[in-house]
Protein backbone atom coordinates (compact mmCIF):
# COMPACT_ATOMS: atom_id res chain seq x y z
CA UNK A 1 0.00 0.00 0.00
CA UNK A 2 1.20 3.53 -0.90
CA UNK A 3 2.17 6.25 1.28
CA UNK A 4 -0.54 9.06 1.80
CA UNK A 5 1.07 12.45 1.48
CA UNK A 6 -0.74 14.38 3.61
CA UNK A 7 1.03 18.04 2.34
CA UNK A 8 -0.48 17.15 -1.10
CA UNK A 9 -4.12 16.15 0.31
CA UNK A 10 -4.23 19.08 2.41
CA UNK A 11 -3.19 21.39 -0.86
CA UNK A 12 -6.44 19.75 -2.55
CA UNK A 13 -8.54 20.26 -0.08
CA UNK A 14 -7.53 23.84 0.22
CA UNK A 15 -8.06 24.11 -3.78
CA UNK A 16 -11.87 22.99 -2.66
CA UNK A 17 -12.77 24.57 -0.63
CA UNK A 18 -11.53 27.93 -2.35
CA UNK A 19 -13.16 26.69 -5.55
CA UNK A 20 -16.44 25.99 -3.67
CA UNK A 21 -16.22 29.29 -2.05
CA UNK A 22 -15.89 30.91 -5.64
CA UNK A 23 -18.46 29.07 -7.10
CA UNK A 24 -21.25 30.75 -3.76
CA UNK A 25 -19.97 33.68 -4.44
CA UNK A 26 -21.02 33.83 -7.83
CA UNK A 27 -23.97 31.96 -7.47
CA UNK A 28 -24.94 34.51 -4.92
CA UNK A 29 -24.41 37.68 -7.21
CA UNK A 30 -26.54 35.86 -9.69
CA UNK A 31 -29.12 35.02 -7.18
CA UNK A 32 -29.57 38.72 -6.37
CA UNK A 33 -29.69 40.14 -9.63
CA UNK A 34 -32.40 37.34 -10.38
CA UNK A 35 -33.65 38.78 -7.30
CA UNK A 36 -34.26 42.42 -7.82
CA UNK A 37 -35.80 41.20 -11.12
CA UNK A 38 -38.16 38.69 -9.89
CA UNK A 39 -39.05 39.97 -6.66
CA UNK A 40 -38.13 44.07 -6.35
CA UNK A 41 -39.42 44.63 -10.30
CA UNK A 42 -39.25 48.12 -11.17
CA UNK A 43 -40.15 49.25 -7.28
CA UNK A 44 -38.47 51.92 -5.98
CA UNK A 45 -35.80 50.51 -3.81
CA UNK A 46 -34.17 52.84 -0.95
CA UNK A 47 -30.48 54.66 -1.64
CA UNK A 48 -29.79 52.74 1.54
CA UNK A 49 -30.60 49.46 -0.04
CA UNK A 50 -28.91 50.18 -3.00
CA UNK A 51 -25.70 50.72 -1.19
CA UNK A 52 -26.23 47.40 0.62
CA UNK A 53 -26.67 45.37 -2.75
CA UNK A 54 -23.10 47.42 -4.17
CA UNK A 55 -21.69 46.49 -1.21
CA UNK A 56 -22.55 42.73 -1.29
CA UNK A 57 -21.28 42.74 -5.35
CA UNK A 58 -18.06 44.40 -4.27
CA UNK A 59 -17.58 41.91 -1.41
CA UNK A 60 -18.76 38.44 -3.13
CA UNK A 61 -16.81 39.54 -6.60
CA UNK A 62 -13.41 40.18 -4.33
CA UNK A 63 -14.43 37.29 -2.31
CA UNK A 64 -14.21 35.91 -5.70
CA UNK A 65 -10.48 37.48 -6.79
CA UNK A 66 -8.69 36.89 -3.36
CA UNK A 67 -10.13 33.28 -3.97
CA UNK A 68 -7.86 32.87 -7.03
CA UNK A 69 -4.94 33.82 -5.72
CA UNK A 70 -5.67 31.72 -2.73
CA UNK A 71 -5.77 28.74 -4.90
CA UNK A 72 -2.47 29.16 -6.98
CA UNK A 73 -0.92 30.12 -4.18
CA UNK A 74 1.07 26.86 -2.75
CA UNK A 75 2.60 27.24 -6.27
CA UNK A 76 4.61 30.26 -5.47
CA UNK A 77 8.33 29.65 -5.83
CA UNK A 78 7.55 26.46 -8.29
CA UNK A 79 10.79 25.90 -10.54
CA UNK A 80 12.66 29.15 -8.59
CA UNK A 81 13.74 27.45 -5.15
CA UNK A 82 15.58 24.34 -5.11
CA UNK A 83 13.66 21.59 -3.39
CA UNK A 84 10.86 23.09 -3.67
CA UNK A 85 7.79 20.71 -3.25
CA UNK A 86 3.82 21.43 -2.89
CA UNK A 87 2.55 22.51 0.03
CA UNK A 88 0.26 24.56 1.93
CA UNK A 89 1.88 28.00 2.95
CA UNK A 90 1.28 31.03 4.61
CA UNK A 91 0.20 32.95 1.91
CA UNK A 92 -2.45 30.36 0.92
CA UNK A 93 -3.38 30.09 4.57
CA UNK A 94 -3.84 33.99 4.52
CA UNK A 95 -5.18 34.31 1.11
CA UNK A 96 -8.15 31.55 2.15
CA UNK A 97 -9.03 32.95 5.55
CA UNK A 98 -9.62 36.71 3.52
CA UNK A 99 -11.87 35.08 0.96
CA UNK A 100 -14.09 33.26 3.92
CA UNK A 101 -14.56 36.36 5.87
CA UNK A 102 -15.18 38.65 2.44
CA UNK A 103 -17.67 35.52 1.59
CA UNK A 104 -19.71 35.83 4.92
CA UNK A 105 -19.52 39.56 4.74
CA UNK A 106 -20.68 39.75 1.43
CA UNK A 107 -23.49 37.34 2.61
CA UNK A 108 -24.27 39.25 5.58
CA UNK A 109 -24.94 42.84 3.73
CA UNK A 110 -26.95 40.77 0.93
CA UNK A 111 -29.33 38.93 3.83
CA UNK A 112 -29.52 42.65 5.08
CA UNK A 113 -30.18 44.27 1.71
CA UNK A 114 -32.70 41.30 1.47
CA UNK A 115 -34.31 41.36 5.31
CA UNK A 116 -35.10 45.16 4.04
CA UNK A 117 -37.02 44.67 1.00
CA UNK A 118 -38.77 41.45 1.18
CA UNK A 119 -41.33 42.35 3.38
CA UNK A 120 -42.58 45.35 1.53
CA UNK A 121 -42.54 43.27 -1.86
CA UNK A 122 -44.99 40.70 -0.34
CA UNK A 123 -48.45 40.71 -0.73
CA UNK A 124 -50.26 40.95 2.38
CA UNK A 125 -53.14 38.78 3.65
CA UNK A 126 -56.44 40.16 2.68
Amino acid sequence: MSEVNHELEAVKIAGEWNKQLSLWATGSIVLSVTFMKDVLGGSDVSTCSKVLLIISWVTLAASILVGNFAYGAPLTGAGKTVGWKLCLNDATRKLSIAQSCLFVGGIGFLIWFAALNIPRHLPGPK
